[in-house]
């Protein structure tokens, strides 16, 4: 009935009256406050949205006790009570920097040899730890006009510069397969040189992402708090440095390059083309402006900072 609940019962009190009369005079306030807030709209409300709620306005025993009729407008009323804007959707331009780490695994490069004929080497797939810098650009769409599951659609196209590898950026793959040249028929040859094609190895130089990502906000927490579903595709174009290392141990050829140098240096570039969903939890620090935790099945974990310029 009120917000004391320490008062004891009294037996000669009939509260069925006392309820209506307190309820009559919380809506004779109401109407006071209604007809202040029509006449001057900087009118700040003395009645707030906990005096409603302590009184169950919202209930049907309130509006139909005794008959009772409220004869203003309390939804246009309501609206004084409850800042909605920070409630409400906007379409706009996205605007976003960030940083990840990416795990990827680049598969096998395959060397054919220069100088001995017939002969061809493949690398092991290599697996990258990886951390890149986000720049990324976009459109949001609106759906609802208030926050809410599925309320809005952003699409953005990103860039990602590599900042470092932070695994072991060198790999090395031993051969040792053993050579020999000679001129001559097999009867009556001279030896020109013998020895083992050593090692192979190869190191992750230059890398190009381009990326495109979808996202849907799937659950409200409040009007802070919110989790997307993303979808996203990245185009990420790879060079290795390859050296291939050989040990000659006797040569007696008069022109020493007829199997190259002893170690030979290639350039082998790859192209990836990477599809993946993710979960994003966003939090807005402020009204345009969020922090993003993203969980990608790529894998990869990233954090960024978005801003939407409304148009």
């Amino acid at each position: 009935m009120t917000r004391d609940s320490s008062s004891a019962y009294d037996e000669r009190v009939n509260y069925h009256n006392l309820v209506e009369s307190t309820i009559e005079n919380f809506v004779s306030r109401l109407q006071t406050e209604y007809e202040s807030f029509k006449s001057n709209e900087n009118y700040i409300p003395k009645l707030q949205l906990d005096d409603l709620l302590q009184y169950h306005f919202f209930s049907k025993g309130f509006s139909k006790g005794q008959n009772r009729k409220i004869e203003f407008n309390i939804s246009e009323y309501l609206l004084t009570l409850i800042d909605i804007s920070e409630f409400m959707e906007y379409s706009g331009i996205l605007f976003g920097i960030g940083t990840e780490l990416t795990k990827l695994e680049f598969s096998s490069v395959n060397i054919k040899e220069t100088y001995l004929p017939f002969q061809e080497y493949t690398t092991s797939n290599t697996k990258s730890e990886m951390i890149f810098y986000l720049l990324f650009a976009g459109y949001r769409f609106k759906f609802k006009e208030y926050k809410a599951a599925f309320s809005h659609l952003d699409l953005s196209i990103g860039f990602n510069i590599a900042y470092k590898e932070i695994s072991d950026a060198s790999n090395t793959m031993i051969i040792d397969k053993y050579f020999f040249i000679w001129e001559g028929e097999p009867s009556n040859f001279t030896l020109l040189f013998n020895g083992t094609i050593d090692s192979l190895t190869w190191k992750l130089n230059n890398y190009l992402s381009l990326t495109s990502n979808i996202y849907l906000p799937i659950f409200y927490l409040n009007k802070d708090i919110y989790l997307e579903l993303g979808f996203n595709y990245q185009y990420l174009r790879t060079e290795y440095l390859i050296n291939l290392h050989r040990d000659i141990t006797d040569q007696t050829a008069t022109d020493p390059s007829i199997l190259g140098p002893e170690t030979e240096t290639f350039s082998e570039k790859s192209d990836c083309h990477l599809f993946s969903g993710s979960l994003t939890i966003d939090y807005s620090i402020l009204k345009y402006l969020n922090i993003k935790g993203i969980i990608s099945t790529i894998p990869s974990i990233q954090i960024g900072i978005e801003y939407l310029l409304v148009l």
